[in-house]
């Protein structure tokens, strides 16, 4: 099982069974990383050699007291949230602690919601930060580095690798990603990267949730006990189970039922769930990625797609453009699946001619890569000579779906006609973000993947024009 946070919660307090209790209340909850310690001499060593996320820390104890404490950890970790638990109930104490760093004060004896809250807040708080400055060090660094787990995915185009260097970075948080883009753009694929990037143990577990009622949502997702409905002959673990230390990877997300949509959003806000007839509670230990090719804004709009849900799957969101915004990928894309499909139906491979590679490219393909590769399993299997040609392209699509040479390309060779007097760098960078964002239809996750840049990089740009 993978342990959360990454980075351990400290429990600092000289009473044993305070420890213990503190512990078995956050460990309950799922944040299962927790170091405890009584005596405070031994702190400042143990954090050095394994850093906090978060420390509870009791004011009064012998050696060495929690005032004398708060400001050395803040000075070895100054982003550390340090919350006060202790039995004095002074104002000024309380006071003096948050000027000296403290992230919040609490006293004893606490309930076990007030608590679990502060944590929780506190280590978002934390994530947060971390994840900042891991963004801001990726846009002001030149570095093109993208995690070798997206390499596997064949492609050329400048926006896709925008893409998977944004998800390079969050890859390794526990937030909830969102892909969106057009069936056969590779989001499955894409989200799998993300899993072998993020490190996790556990497994990738992945269930289309197009077609599934609401029953069926919910025995998949969450399994069900011995005799929990009339066929149910033994306990079944769900996903979420299978899952743990891993990533959940719900497919078409844009399906789903009102009915299993209140469930996932419970599931997201409290990580907790009951398998079908049981009512001994679990705790969720999975990532969830989610994906979608449905126009959200619009199912939002309608009141069919709950708005608070679609917040609680896009902590993250990315938009993978379609082929015909890619044209350049579709060249490399003929010669990898040539080869792959001749391999599987045991033939010799096909020779390409050049003018089959034009016109292939010349296909708008609204079913992207999955369109692709179907029209060359057609092609090969009708290539009696062993030839991939122009002609025999035109017996498999119909002429009407094949562009003319004029328009071939046209979405990204265009004649540029400069003005006598040239526009600004900066003019004509607006120029260009007003495009992309009118193409993207104001999305500004589609528009970023345009212009090769990521989302937070032109956010940051509207702002300072705003």
């Amino acid at each position: 099982m993978s342990e959360y946070p990454d980075r351990p919660v400290y429990i600092i307090d000289d009473e044993q069974y305070i420890l213990q209790s503190l512990e078995a209340v956050l460990r309950t909850s799922g944040i299962n990383n927790v170091v405890t310690c009584n005596d405070s001499r031994n702190v400042l060593e143990m954090i050095l050699q394994k850093p906090p996320s978060l420390v509870l820390l009791d004011l009064t104890m012998p050696h060495v007291s929690g005032e004398v404490l708060l400001p050395e950890l803040k000075k070895l970790y100054p982003d550390l949230p340090v919350v006060i638990i202790t039995g004095v109930n002074e104002l000024s104490t309380a006071v003096e602690c948050m000027k000296n760093g403290a992230s919040d004060y609490l006293v004893k004896a606490i309930e076990n919601t007030k608590l679990l809250a502060v944590v929780k807040k506190s280590l978002s708080i934390n994530d947060l930060k971390k994840e900042n400055s891991l963004l801001k060090k990726s846009l002001l660094s030149s570095s093109d580095d993208v995690d070798d787990a997206f390499k596997s995915i064949i492609t050329e185009s400048r926006s896709m690798q925008s893409v998977f260097r944004y998800l390079t970075i969050i890859s390794g948080t526990n937030q909830t990603v969102l892909i969106r883009g057009e069936t056969g753009t590779g989001k499955e694929l894409t989200a799998e990267a993300v899993h072998k990037a993020s490190g996790r143990e556990g497994e990738f577990i992945s269930i289309n949730a197009a077609g599934l009622d609401d029953a069926m949502f919910s025995d998949a997702l969450f399994g069900h006990k011995k005799g929990a409905y009339s066929g149910a002959d033994s306990n079944r673990p769900g996903l979420i189970d299978k899952a743990a230390g891993g990533t959940l990877f719900l497919d078409e997300i844009g399906d789903l039922s009102s009915g299993s949509q209140i469930k996932l959003l419970r599931l997201l806000e409290k990580g907790e769930y009951y398998a079908l007839g049981s009512d001994l509670l679990k705790k969720a230990s999975c990532r969830i990625i989610a994906a979608t090719n449905c126009d959200l804004e619009s199912l939002m709009e309608e009141g069919v797609f709950r708005r608070d849900l679609y917040y609680r799957l896009s902590a993250h969101e990315v938009t993978l453009p379609p082929l015909r915004q890619r044209r350049e990928d579709i060249p490399l894309l003929i010669e990898y699946f040539t080869l792959k499909i001749s391999t599987e139906l045991k033939t010799a491979e096909p020779e390409i001619k050049s003018s089959f590679i034009k016109r292939v490219s010349s296909l708008d393909l609204p079913g992207n890569v999955r369109e692709l590769t179907t029209i060359l399993n057609r092609c090969i299997n009708s290539a009696a000579d062993g030839i991939l040609s122009e002609s025999l392209l035109a017996k498999i699509v119909p002429e009407s779906e094949i562009a003319s040479d004029e328009s071939s390309g046209s979405e990204y060779f265009q004649e540029v006609v400069f003005p006598e007097n040239l526009p600004q760098l900066k003019e004509w960078s607006n120029i260009l973000v007003d495009e992309a964002l009118r193409r993207s239809g104001g999305n500004i996750s589609s528009a970023a993947a345009l212009l090769g840049i990521s989302q937070p990089a032109l956010s940051k740009r509207l702002a300072k024009r705003s």
